[in-house]
């Protein structure tokens, strides 16, 4: 009998490689939905920290909540008489980063991407992951007025006017409130979108965004 040790026969590599292949099958779908979650709770840590920063300012200036353009919008500054180094939050959080989901696929910190208007981009102004309230939407300039209402969320915008945006695959929103809570939402209706299908829609459009936001209600 030979003594040396027998090699694997083809059927028997065959069957290994299926087992592994069948293992990694399971297995992929549970790491993508870690990273996922791991990323929505980044996600939710940066609106976090941006509602300490509206809790700062607002301390700091009579109970005022930042107000620099007629309409919700998710422009970090933009002031017609020149920028406010990074924006009006920015020294209360002194981290550029935060404005930023992780999942976002076209706002990055770095701005090379939506048109590049990132820091020092376009319309006078810089762009975030995230849509700001300002007081149009039945709001309050004071920040203790708004109570129950969402003051940001995730930025989704399917695209049809401005170029496209996604935050979590457009699939799930997290929204800061106003007391500075945070909560996740279901968006697979996409009730949590941008939903504009002309220019002349985009300001009405985002305060119809904010108006469906507050009706999720802002229990913690």
């Amino acid at each position: 009998m030979d003594a040396r040790r027998r090699g694997f026969t083809l059927i028997e590599m065959l069957v290994v490689i299926a087992i592994i292949a069948v293992l990694a099958g399971m297995l992929f779908p549970v790491l993508s939905r870690a990273r996922e979650s791991a990323r929505r709770t980044k996600c939710a840590s940066n609106l976090r920290q941006l509602g300490l920063a509206l809790q700062m300012y607002a301390a700091d200036y009579d109970g005022l909540i930042p107000l620099t353009f007629p309409v919700p919008h998710n422009m970090i500054w933009r002031d017609d008489l020149g920028p406010t180094s990074h924006g009006r939050l920015y020294p209360y959080v002194k981290n550029l980063s935060i404005y930023y989901c992780p999942t976002s696929t076209a706002i990055k910190e770095d701005g090379a991407d939506h048109g590049g208007k990132g820091w020092g981009g376009g319309l006078g102004g810089a762009w975030s992951a995230y849509v700001y309230r300002e007081d149009q939407v039945g709001g309050s300039a004071v920040l203790d007025e708004n109570e129950g209402l969402a003051m940001m969320m995730d930025f989704n915008n399917p695209g049809e006017i401005q170029p496209p945006t996604k935050s979590h695959n457009e699939d799930f929103v997290n929204i800061l409130w106003a007391d500075g809570h945070v909560k996740g939402y279901d968006n697979r209706d996409r009730a949590l979108s941008v939903e504009a299908h002309e220019l002349k829609e985009w300001g009405n459009a985002f305060r119809r965004l904010f108006q469906r936001a507050d009706a999720k209600g802002g229990g913690g």
